[in-house]
């Protein structure tokens, strides 16, 4: 499972990957991600050279991202339960909009990248949004944690 996904990463196919691939991968497949961002994101996931991460290095880093995740995810939670104020379990457009800005800290997401999130999310077009499709479209994948 993890090989395939180290292998994604290493696009010259040298059995490492650093930062440059990891910034790319990540803006093909929709996740806009400078090289400083994705070399600031290995190291604090403890990564010791972010230009030379071998398959050994990834499925140690594996745990951290995943607990990253976690965290992230329930501060995205405590954000998404703030604007469902009626405790109806989903928010409008409008609010998820907020949300992400709010979340997105002082170098904030670009509204491209916040429409589209928003767009993804409203997957029924119903303008109803769960905290389920919420995280799907920021992730790309189910939550971990259930709302």
């Amino acid at each position: 499972m993890y090989r395939d996904l180290f292998n994604f990463f290493d696009v010259d196919k040298d059995r490492t990957w650093g930062s440059i691939e990891f910034a790319q991968r990540m803006t093909d497949i929709g996740y806009d991600t400078s090289v400083e961002n994705a070399s600031n994101l290995l190291y604090f996931a403890g990564v010791r050279d972010v230009d030379r991460i071998t398959f050994n290095d990834f499925v140690q880093l594996m745990p951290k991202l995943k607990a990253f995740r976690m965290v992230i995810e329930r501060d995205a939670m405590r954000a998404f339960q703030a604007k469902d104020f009626h405790r109806r379990g989903w928010i409008t457009r409008r609010a998820l909009a907020e949300l992400l800005t709010a979340m997105s800290g002082p170098d904030g997401f670009d509204e491209e990248y916040i429409s589209r999130i928003v767009r993804t999310a409203d997957r029924e077009r119903t303008g109803m949004i769960t905290f389920d499709f919420f995280i799907r479209a920021l992730f790309g994948s189910p939550p971990i944690l259930a709302y």
